[in-house]
């Protein structure tokens, strides 16, 4: 999908967000291309950066798209609402 690797690579423009990404997916650079081969992995992504509102802008705003967008992604990939959505 071509949202989720435009959102890895905006990630890993960034050395912290990297950082982040890696402690919070439990991923090394050894293990994402295996992982990234999976199914969930795309929601996976997409969780990571609707889940911390200020990563989220951040992109969306560098990217010139609208949030709903990556939520409309992270419906397609999971069949319903983010957790703690409003739908």
């Amino acid at each position: 999908m071509a949202l989720c690797a435009d959102i890895l690579s905006w990630i890993s423009a960034n050395e912290e967000m990297m950082s982040r990404f890696w402690a919070l997916s439990g991923l090394t650079p050894e293990t994402l291309r295996d992982a990234a081969a999976q199914p969930g992995f795309a929601a996976g992504v997409f969780d990571f950066l609707a889940n911390h509102e200020p990563t989220l802008l951040a992109y969306c705003e560098d990217r010139q798209i609208s949030p709903q967008t990556i939520v409309n992604a992270w419906y397609s990939e999971n069949g319903g609402p983010l957790p703690g959505a409003n739908p």
